[in-house]
C-alpha cells in the first residue's frame, strides 16, 4: 500500500486502462502515468502510454530511415531526452519498440494507435493474425520492453529492469508502470504483466498445499522467489 494511505486501493493494470470502462485507481506516482481515478483520468493515462510507445517509434524511424507506421501521425509525441552515454541502449530499445509496433500494425491494420498499444500491452495476438515475426519472437520482445530493456535474456536479473516511472532519467523506458508497481513497489514476482509467466507459472504438479498472502509476503512460509533459470531461445 502506498505510504500515507490507510485503506485498500484499486490499481488498474495498464491493459485495463485501455480495455475497461473507467477502472479507478487512487495511487499517485508524481503524475508519471499511473495517477487515475476517473474514466477521463484513465483515458489520459492511456494517451500518455500511447504517446510514449510512439515516441520511441518516431525516434527509431528518424534515426534509421525506417518507414512511418500507419497511424503514427495521429499521436502527439512525448520528447525523449537521450544522453550520449545511453545512446546505444536507447537505439537498441527503440529498434525493438518499432519492430513490435510494426508487427502489431500488420496484425491490426484498422486499429487506432491506442487500440494497437492496448493489444501489445495485453499481448492480444490471435493465431490467425499475420505478422512478419513469429509469435514466440514477439513474446520475448514484448517481455523485454515491459521490463524496460532491449533484450532481457542478455541482462538477466539486471538492475535496469522495471525502471522507476517517477524518475526523469528512467521514466522513458517504462512502457507499463503497472509492471514496476507489481515487481518493485509491491515486491511481487508473478504476473506483473499478461505474458510474464517466467516466475508465475511454475508447474507445481502434485502440490498438496497452496499459500496465499494478500498485501505482502509476510504470511508466506517461503519468501524466496522462484528462479526458472536459463531457457532456450524461441
Amino acid at each position: 500500500m502506498p505510504a500515507g494511505l490507510t485503506q485498500s486501493v484499486k490499481i488498474p493494470g495498464a491493459y485495463n486502462l485501455f480495455a475497461l470502462n473507467g477502472p479507478a485507481s487512487t495511487y499517485d506516482s508524481s503524475e508519471k502515468m499511473l495517477a487515475t481515478g476517473t474514466q477521463m483520468g484513465d483515458q489520459i493515462q492511456a494517451q500518455k502510454l500511447t504517446s510514449l510507445w510512439f515516441s520511441w517509434v518516431a525516434y527509431y524511424q528518424k534515426s534509421s530511415g525506417a518507414p512511418q507506421i500507419p497511424g503514427q501521425d495521429q499521436v502527439q509525441l512525448s520528447p525523449l531526452s537521450i544522453t550520449r552515454a545511453e545512446k546505444s541502449k536507447a537505439d537498441g530499445f527503440a529498434k525493438v519498440v518499432y519492430n513490435v509496433v510494426a508487427n502489431f500494425r500488420q496484425a491490426f491494420p484498422k486499429a487506432t494507435p491506442e487500440q494497437l498499444i492496448e493489444n501489445i500491452v495485453g499481448f492480444y495476438l490471435p493465431t490467425d493474425r499475420k505478422t512478419t515475426q513469429t509469435r514466440a519472437q514477439l513474446t520475448e520482445q514484448v517481455k523485454s520492453l515491459l521490463r524496460g530493456v532491449p533484450d532481457y535474456t542478455k541482462t538477466p536479473d539486471d538492475k535496469s529492469w522495471y525502471p522507476d516511472p517517477s524518475q526523469d532519467d528512467s521514466a522513458k523506458y517504462n512502457l507499463d508502470p503497472f509492471v514496476w508497481f507489481a515487481h518493485i513497489k509491491l515486491g511481487m514476482t508473478g504476473y506483473g504483466f499478461s505474458i510474464d509467466d517466467d516466475t508465475a507459472d511454475v508447474g507445481v504438479n502434485g502440490a498438496e498445499n497452496l499459500y496465499v498472502s494478500i498485501g505482502s509476503l509476510a504470511g508466506l512460509p517461503n519468501q524466496d522467489p522462484y528462479d526458472r533459470g536459463p531457457q532456450p531461445g524461441p
